[in-house]
Order: C-alpha cells, then structure tokens, then sequence
C-alpha cells in the first residue's frame, strides 16, 4: 500500500522492476508525473519499468468519467516528456487498441539511467 502519489515508504534503489497495468489509465497527469519521478527513486540504475496508460488526448478540465473506459489525459509523447524530465530514457512506446477504440492506451518501457 502506498500513500496514491508515490512509492512511499519504498528505500531509494530498492527495486528491480517497476510494473502497472490498467491502473495509470485512469491517473491524471500530475499523478503520472509524480510516479515518474518516485520511478526513478526507486529503481535500481539500470533497471527497467513497464506502464499501461492513457494514449487519450482529453480536454484536461473534463472528468476523466466522462471520456472512452474512464481514460484520463495523457499521450505517449506526455508521458514521454514526463519519464525523460524524471531522468528515465523511453525505451519503447507501443500504442494500443483497448475493446473497440484504437490507439485509446499505451505500453511504455522505461530505464532508469546509471
């Protein structure tokens, strides 16, 4: 369990991998980037997180309840964006279809940096 913010009470470069599926879809983006940055507190230097989220350019002022499956804002390039400024490289990025909306959701790869 964790405080919804961050991997708090988690020691610094305690972990080996970092995993999250069908979660961050629904975090908005302040959330996105505040796990981001916990990301690289947390993993090992040359460690390597997996994360399922949102690939849905909303209007940010719109409640995520209101958008396709609950999708909150965000893109690949956001996140992207937020992963590099938190001092993790995107390895990969696949955008991906979720029931019958393409490119609704997004697979990013990330490495800590050593």
């Amino acid at each position: 369990m964790n405080n919804g913010y961050d991997f708090q009470p988690m020691q610094s470069e305690s972990c080996t991998a970092v995993f999250s599926y069908d979660a961050m879809v629904h975090f908005s983006p302040d959330l996105v980037q505040s796990y981001l940055h916990d990301t690289a507190r947390v993993l090992r230097p040359g460690c390597l997180a997996l994360y399922h989220h949102s690939n849905y350019s909303a209007p940010p002022d719109r409640h995520y309840g209101q958008n396709p499956h609950a999708r909150n804002h965000m893109t690949k390039n956001l996140f992207a964006e937020y992963a590099q400024n938190a001092g993790l490289d995107v390895v990969e990025q696949v955008v991906m279809q979720w029931s019958d909306i393409a490119d609704l959701d997004c697979l990013s790869l990330v490495l800590r940096q050593t």
